[in-house]
């Protein structure tokens, strides 16, 4: 290899290094999943967890709940069933929280416009043919319980 060559080609790649600098600073700062060790912990989402009570959901025939040992959960009414659903509203294409729409009985994401039943299942736009997470719901003495399915 020429000595021109060589420097081109060695200056090329450091230059490249310095470029990607950025990238590996932002990837060591992503989280991680945390570890749990404790069984009572994975116990305990075993579970139905009791997200809120029923009045508070016939306020506004709706209700999402941000933060819960679940994750986010959004709670609608199936107007065909009249039965309570529960999903996560995360939208599994760019991570936007969906909003129930109950005129057109879907969920929709601002995001994309991507379209989800209320079973959670994918039925249109831009996102990934991917579902909602789906959770299981009982009322028991005037509370709302949310479980993994």
């Amino acid at each position: 290899m020429r000595r021109r060559a060589f420097l081109l080609v060695s200056g090329a790649g450091a230059l490249l290094s310095q470029m990607l600098r950025p990238f590996q600073a932002r990837s060591a700062q992503l989280p991680t999943a945390p570890q749990v060790e404790d069984s009572s912990v994975l116990t305990a989402l075993a579970r139905p967890v009791d997200v809120a009570s029923l009045a508070q959901f016939n306020k506004t025939g709706q209700l999402l709940i941000r933060s819960s040992p679940l994750g986010p959960v959004l709670v609608i009414r199936d107007r065909a069933t009249q039965q309570l659903k529960a999903v996560n509203p995360t939208c599994p294409h760019r991570g936007c929280l969906v909003a129930w729409n109950g005129s057109t009985e879907n969920f929709v994401c601002p995001c994309h416009q991507a379209r989800f039943n209320a079973r959670g299942r994918w039925i249109g736009g831009k996102a990934v043919n991917r579902p909602l997470t789906s959770y299981t719901v009982t009322v028991s003495q005037g509370r709302i319980l949310v479980g993994k399915a």
